[in-house]
């Protein structure tokens, strides 16, 4: 979406991916590893970067991060940033992890990972704001964490219509 501000962070030395992203439109490409302060910074670039108001009527942002493949460290950066939206920043957060055989959020933060993610991205026709409720795993006052233990040897195979459900 043209529209999404994107933050990309990568090796220092592929100048030729960077030129690439930067006129695809990225907002921001970060060289690895970043500091703390650095990464804040980006995101709060790209937060005001020039693009149109939401036009939902509640005041909501979604922030998403996707590693490239696994063991980039995806779960820990997004698990970090969702704890200083909620603690440091004081903002009403929902930590989604949509790896529901591999997801460690839930356990990162030492938190029982709780049970019904899958049976929402399974059936939006279902999703309202209680079978939600139920599905969280409350970390603090302003954090809860929506993620899934599902066994390894089961098989998840699910279509984007419930996480755009749920997401809406």
């Amino acid at each position: 979406d043209p529209h999404r501000p994107v933050v990309a962070m990568g090796p220092p030395t592929d100048v030729g991916l960077y030129g690439a992203l930067i006129q695809m439109g990225v907002t921001d490409y970060l060289v690895k590893p970043v500091a703390a302060g650095v990464l804040g910074d980006a995101l709060r670039r790209a937060e005001y970067a020039d693009r149109p108001e939401p036009t939902s009527a509640t005041p909501c942002k979604t922030l998403a991060l996707i590693g490239a493949r696994g063991g980039v460290g995806v779960t820990g950066l997004a698990v970090s940033v969702a704890w200083g939206l909620a603690h440091e920043q004081h903002l009403n957060t929902v930590l989604l992890d949509v790896d529901l055989q591999f997801g460690g959020a839930a356990l990162t933060l030492d938190l029982e990972p709780g049970r019904g993610l899958r049976e929402l991205l399974s059936h939006p026709e279902r999703i309202d704001s209680m079978l939600i409720g139920s599905a969280l795993t409350q970390e603090s006052e302003r954090l809860r964490v929506l993620g899934d233990e599902e066994p390894l040897d089961g098989e998840v195979a699910l279509g984007a219509d419930g996480l755009t459900a749920l997401l809406g």
